[in-house]
């Protein structure tokens, strides 16, 4: 059984946004495969997305039960009360140890509050994507100084030029902040590379589709929250979206900081050359490696990013 991305028949103004597979055995869930993908061509070849599959039978079953559910097409007024009574909105941080299933649409924000409310209660590191902007909850979280590093993953800074400039103002107040996003090198910009081409199989988005967090993922019970959603009022209030929230498994939590790391660093990259390539018009630079041993002196100075970006990842001291 499986829920792909549509209209609602009943109503077009809610949209089925969930991306997910149920397996049966014997007519009884097994597993359950979700994420971020959807099925199509652009989703697993054109963007960056999530596929997350859950081997566990308690998992399967409440998707299912949110399945039964959906396959009637219910009038939202009726669906909400129902998704909220079968996944509650959760209230107290940290959440339960193992997977906590959410499912929308819901009644009210509050859920999306509570995201919010993960993302401040990290403590050493903190992971984060976004295909379609920074919802506000989460822009009041990033306005406040944090002496940890925070990374932000984006395919743009908002939908609209205003909500692309007050992103880029609030992510813009803590250095600890560290933003990617999505770009590919302008032409020439660098000497000896290929072009780049762009994503040409969907035009709403072209290279970032991933919705999930991290919360703490090095620690010892770390925080990881993906699924279809796009943390967003209206994927939690109007669309039929599901999330997987995941706390204490180290190895997912390894899995999905591996990930966003390789994109992050892949994007920065080039958001940084395309950033300085539009302020300057220069197309072609070098910035040649340190023979000397100085390079490795900013690591070692306290409170600068470089010194928390060694002893998040590499160090204790």
């Amino acid at each position: 059984m499986f829920d792909v991305a549509n209209p609602r028949l009943k109503d077009p103004r809610f949209i089925s946004h969930n991306k997910f597979i149920i397996l049966l055995k014997d007519q009884k869930p097994i597993a359950v495969w979700t994420g971020s993908t959807n099925f199509s061509e652009s989703g697993i070849f054109g963007h960056a997305n999530v596929g997350h599959l859950v081997r566990d039978k308690d998992v399967a079953a409440r998707y299912l039960a949110y399945w039964e559910r959906l396959k009637g097409d219910p009038q939202a007024s009726a669906f909400r009360p129902e998704n909220v009574t079968a996944s509650p909105t959760l209230k107290a941080f940290p959440p339960p140890d193992g997977v906590t299933t959410m499912f929308s649409p819901r009644k009210g924000l509050e859920q999306l509050k509570w995201y919010g409310t993960a993302m401040d209660g990290a403590s050493n590191l903190m992971c984060f994507t976004a295909a379609f902007g920074v919802n506000q909850v989460f822009r009041d979280v990033f306005e406040i100084e944090k002496d940890y590093l925070r990374y932000v993953f984006l395919e743009k800074w908002g939908t609209t030029q205003d909500s692309a400039k007050v992103t880029e103002a609030a992510l813009s107040k803590d250095f600890n902040i560290q933003v990617a996003v999505g770009a590919i090198l302008p032409d020439q910009v660098l000497y000896h590379w290929l072009r780049e081409f762009p994503n040409t199989l969907t035009r709403n988005v072209r290279l970032v589709h991933t919705k999930f967090m991290l919360v703490d993922p090095l620690g010892e019970t770390p925080l990881v929250i993906s699924g279809s959603a796009n943390f967003s009022d209206p994927s939690t209030t109007d669309n039929d979206e599901n999330m997987l929230i995941i706390r204490g498994d180290q190895r997912i939590a390894d899995i999905y900081l591996g990930e966003f790391m390789r994109l992050w660093r892949h994007h920065r990259f080039r958001f940084i050359v395309k950033k300085i390539n539009e302020q300057t018009g220069a197309v072609e630079g070098h910035n040649y490696l340190d023979p000397t041993s100085k390079w490795a002196e900013r690591f070692y100075q306290k409170g600068t990013v470089k010194f928390k970006r060694r002893t998040t990842f590499a160090a204790a001291n």
